[in-house]
């Protein structure tokens, strides 16, 4: 991997299209670790379930979104908070729907 005289590979960016989604997080967590210490640049194409090992490796996202409808994509550019926020929204979203579905009513703290 690391040419004569080299201490480190000439190349810097790996592309890792849901390299982890069948591994454990133990040896995904090693892998990354590995790239970091050979001062490679990891771009991880991953579910939003592998987001966590995003967030040790990344510091910035960029999220392909698909519009199924309109067959549309797009990428936006997004901060952990905002990701943080979406996957909240979608958690509140998903309770309140198991709730109306067993007759519940919920009601939003304020």
């Amino acid at each position: 991997m690391t040419p004569d005289g080299y201490d480190r590979p000439v190349y810097c960016t790996v592309f890792l299209d849901e390299a982890f989604s069948n591994t454990a997080e133990t040896v995904s967590r090693r892998v990354l670790r590995v790239f970091r210490e050979l001062h490679i640049h990891v771009n991880l194409i991953t579910p939003y379930k592998n987001l966590n090992l995003a967030r040790e490796s990344a510091r910035s996202l960029l999220i392909a979104e698909r519009d199924q409808e309109n067959h549309d994509s797009h990428l936006c550019e997004v901060t952990w908070e905002e990701i943080d926020r979406r996957m909240g929204e979608e958690k509140e979203k998903k309770l309140s729907d198991e709730a109306a579905d067993l007759g519940i009513e919920l009601e939003k703290l304020t």
